[in-house]
């Protein structure tokens, strides 16, 4: 039982965006370009793809639904930098929320993946530091990672700390590596991230939150999820019951 909640857990912290793009160009100067947006969706927990979620980009892309394989496409016209905002809706998860910037150079397709987590897990989560979900209120999770390796991948920045720019119920909250849960260390007793990389902020006042990754001896910026607005920090919109995701990449200065 212990390794199944440690697993629940982990669905609600770990956001898997995963964005690639295809035959990029030269800077448009500004001028709109037309490329296919693809988004799989799946079940953290059983690493399943998700039918039947609601995904909707607003007027630029419009909405659409996820098939058997978690898959949704759709054509958008955008302009480079413009904010792009994804909602993505299924009955018995928990809705989420991310925004992302159009590419700045025209480019025909872009695909991410996103995982949901059944609504039920944020309740236990919440319940479990005290604190039952308010309905009028926002979540938030941030995921930050240090510098590529060798091989290009990137992994959870130990020693970064977290802050927003809106009120709200509890945290940050740390989280510990996922090897850990099982034993049941969940939350860090410090007050710095993790090897895990993993922070989460609950029952936040909804309307635009600026978050704030401070790393000794790095620089960190928005990557994949939120809106840069300076070196360390980026802006997203909070939304009333949607956990709204918040990504970060770090190098050393």
């Amino acid at each position: 039982m212990k390794k199944i909640f440690s697993l629940i857990l982990t669905t609600l912290l770990v956001m898997s965006a995963a964005c690639s793009t295809d035959d990029d160009h030269d800077h448009d100067n500004g001028n709109s370009y037309e490329m296919s947006v693809t988004i799989n969706v799946f079940d953290w927990v059983l690493q399943s793809n998700l039918e039947g979620v609601d995904l909707c980009w607003g007027d630029e892309v419009g909405c659409a639904k996820t098939d058997s394989k978690g898959n949704a496409t759709g054509k958008a016209t955008v302009t480079p930098g413009a904010v792009l905002t994804l909602r993505g809706d299924k009955e018995g998860y928990f809705p989420f929320l991310t925004v992302v910037e159009a590419p700045a150079q025209a480019t025909s397709s872009v695909s991410a993946g996103w995982a949901m987590a059944n609504s039920a897990i944020i309740d236990q989560l919440v319940g479990s530091l005290g604190e039952p979900i308010d309905d009028t209120k926002g979540q938030a999770t941030v995921l930050v990672n240090g510098p590529a390796d060798a091989n290009g991948q990137r992994s959870g920045l130990e020693g970064a700390t977290v802050s927003i720019s809106s009120k709200f119920g509890q945290g940050p909250k740390y989280f510990m590596p996922t090897a850990e849960f099982a034993n049941g260390k969940i939350f860090s007793e410090g007050e710095s991230m993790t090897a895990g990389g993993l922070a989460a902020l609950f029952n936040v006042d909804v309307g635009e939150a600026t978050v704030t990754v401070t790393a000794d001896g790095h620089t960190c910026n928005a990557s994949q999820s939120g809106v840069r607005v300076g070196d360390n920090s980026s802006t997203s919109p909070i939304e009333a019951g949607r956990v709204t995701y918040f990504s970060f990449f770090c190098e050393k200065n």
